[in-house]
């Protein structure tokens, strides 16, 4: 179950003529999981009354990660420039539960971000950024140690559109993301599965995005990505240049909101909906079957308590839900089939001075 706790500063000020705006904040996230896996056999058709099998695996992992950013946003004329780093220090630990052994980690990972945008006057504004990043591994090596966290880094260039006055944008890009020392199965252990960082996953695409909103309240968005996702390191030297597992190539989305005109008796609500499509991915990285692809719907509603109470200025409570339909989709991954997210619904209630 993961835990996570945010805290921000925010500071603006110029020298000469230049405007700053310094971010600073530190974060933290605890996620506690296990896993478990037995078999058996039984008589084709009592599936239902199979008796339980015990288990041949059961694993506990828990990841406490604290994160430390400080992140730059200059304006100079036309130009406006953003830069960041993060180092997040991580303590991993994972416990074969069956066998009463396991491995810790203590680690450290710094990455950052840099970007260049420039302003033409007619709404114009070309941009390129790059950027690092990581993700921890809960994954056992042979040894039975925690493997490293997977690295990646991702360069994008774009034009994003929005005239002077207008209610719409246009934005475009392109990108390349590489992530090494993706974790690779190496074989298994008795009931252990092991891995090695050794994989290396090349994904380039494009998205393109546009936003519209009307006077009447309404909103639009929509989004599509296109990625072609190739493995260019692998352990096993006949999946380089496949697809990597569950990685759909086309993804679209479309967002509709409405929002209620001031000094009316509505006034703070927020109603929207939308649709998120994604095509066909593979099973495997072999390539040899493929999940299908899947549509969902989802919505939200939200209501500012301080548009009609000033003082309650700045109190605002959301609900969101995803997967209205509860389409539990089967996603096959790696020889291993689970059911996808059913219908998730989540409140929060925010104050923000």
């Amino acid at each position: 179950m993961p835990t996570r706790s945010t805290t921000r500063l925010q500071a603006k000020f110029e020298t000469g003529g230049v405007s700053h705006t310094i971010l600073a904040g530190l974060d933290y996230t605890a996620v506690n999981s296990d896993f478990a896996i037995g078999g058996g056999s039984t008589l084709p058709g009592n599936v239902g009354s199979a008796p339980t099998p015990a288990l041949t695996g059961f694993t506990g992992n828990d990841l406490h990660q604290t994160g430390l950013y400080a992140q730059e946003q200059a304006e100079l004329g036309n130009w406006r420039f953003v830069g960041g780093l993060r180092y997040d220090w991580l303590d991993q630990s994972t416990t074969d539960k069956v066998a009463g052994t396991g491995d810790e980690k203590d680690d450290g990972a710094l990455s950052g971000q840099v970007g260049l945008l420039y302003l033409f006057d007619n709404g114009i504004a070309p941009y390129v950024s790059y950027g690092t990043s990581f993700v921890p591994s809960t994954q056992l090596s042979a040894p039975g140690t925690v493997l490293d966290p997977t690295k990646g880094r991702q360069i994008e260039a774009g034009i994003k559109y929005q005239p002077q006055g207008e209610n719409f944008s246009l934005s475009t890009s392109v990108y390349r993301l590489v992530e090494t020392g993706k974790p690779q199965y190496a074989g298994a252990a008795g009931p252990i599965y092991i891995y090695e960082n050794s994989g290396e996953n090349t994904f380039t695409g494009f998205e393109i995005e546009g936003r519209t909103a009307f006077d009447n309240g309404i909103s639009l968005i929509a989004a599509y990505t296109y990625t072609h996702a190739e493995i260019t390191k692998n352990l096993d030297s006949a999946l380089i240049g496949n697809t990597p597992t569950t990685t759909p190539r086309h993804v679209a989305s479309l967002w509709v909101n409405y929002a209620a005109p001031e000094d009316t008796a509505i006034d703070g609500l927020s109603i929207g909906g939308g649709i998120r499509a994604m095509s066909e991915t593979f099973t495997s990285d072999a390539n040899s079957d493929k999940n299908a692809g899947t549509v969902y719907l989802d919505a939200a509603i939200s209501y500012d308590f301080g548009a009609k109470n000033p003082d309650l200025k700045g109190l605002s409570l959301s609900v969101s839900a995803t997967n209205l339909a509860n389409r539990e989709e089967q996603v096959c991954n790696g020889g291993y089939c689970y059911f996808g997210q059913g219908r998730t619904v989540l409140g929060s209630l925010k104050y923000k001075w």
